[in-house]
């Protein structure tokens, strides 16, 4: 493994905070789903 570089801090950054943001648009989408079938 080489050396870890800033970018590539900030791609590993990034991809996190773009996976969080996922994992909570899916919780709110599946809360909205249950709300309206209700």
């Amino acid at each position: 493994m080489g050396e870890r570089t800033e970018r590539d801090d900030e791609k590993i950054r990034v991809s996190d905070v773009y996976r969080s943001i996922n994992n909570v648009g899916t919780l709110l989408w599946k809360k909205l789903s249950q709300i309206i079938s209700a």
